[in-house]
């Protein structure tokens, strides 16, 4: 279209030189020149201005395709190596559960060992106590003599029961004894004391059978009637009595025993 505006103002300033210039005419062929200067300038600034953007477009298509390019090598370069790590990772992984399943049961035999490493050493223990409880002599048992002065001593000092205890361990070790028939007699003796009378009378009465030659016989006769009449058993009484009598006539035992009614 600017060729066309040139073309024309060119041809109506030819018009006009064919003509007499006149001073208007002379002012409207400058303004013509002028505006055709500038319209050729404007075109050139035009066309100049036209090629950059060109060159710059063609210049930033070149450098899309390259980034394209770009990015198309590091999307495939990713994905190869996605192709190459997976199954590197899969693996991997596979090995750090066998290897944690592996630890767990280290762990557990560990735990195992340590358990029966203790049951071990208890049973050592075990097996040494008793070592020492087999190396060790057994206590020697006391004499009939201190047993039976370890008796009279708790009976005198008032301590009935352990003196009760201290007569019955003696008549179980040393029955055969010759002072036999005096711990039973002194059984019979802290049995009253506890106001136990039917172990009193048993115990009198072991002395009369057991120990029929015992300088306690009448003692033990006269002291079993009062225990069998402290329990009201006076038949029997009388008749622990009327042996003691018969037996030991001059006895101040049998003198003390109440004749029977």
């Amino acid at each position: 279209m600017l060729p066309r505006v040139l073309t024309i103002a060119a041809l109506a300033a030819a018009a006009l030189f064919a003509q007499k210039p006149s001073r208007e005419v002379q002012e409207l062929q400058r303004d013509v020149a002028q505006l055709s200067e500038e319209v050729r300038t404007l075109k050139q600034m035009l066309d100049q201005r036209v090629t950059a953007v060109s060159t710059q477009m063609e210049t930033m298509a070149k450098s899309l395709a390259q980034l394209n390019d770009v990015a198309a090598a590091v999307r495939k370069g990713i994905d190869d190596q996605e192709h190459k790590l997976t199954p590197l990772i899969a693996a991997q992984g596979t090995r750090v559960d066998q290897m944690a399943a592996s630890f767990s049961t280290m762990q557990q035999a560990f735990a195992d060992l340590t358990t029966a490493i203790s049951r071990v050493q208890t049973q050592i223990a075990d097996l040494g106590n008793v070592v020492k409880v087999i190396s060790t002599p057994a206590p020697k048992p006391p004499s009939a003599e201190e047993l039976l002065k370890s008796a009279d001593a708790d009976r005198l000092g008032g301590k009935y029961e352990l003196a009760a205890q201290g007569y019955t361990d003696f008549l179980k070790t040393y029955a055969d004894s010759p002072e036999a028939d005096v711990a039973e007699f002194q059984l019979g003796m802290v049995h009253a004391q506890l106001k136990d009378m039917e172990a009193a009378a048993k115990d009198f009465d072991a002395v009369v059978k057991s120990y029929p030659k015992s300088a306690r016989l009448p003692e033990a006769l006269f002291y079993k009637s009062k225990a069998l009449e402290a329990l009201g058993r006076k038949t029997e009484s009388a008749a622990a009595c009327e042996e003691l009598r018969r037996r030991f006539p001059r006895n101040d035992f049998a003198r003390q025993c109440a004749a029977p009614r």
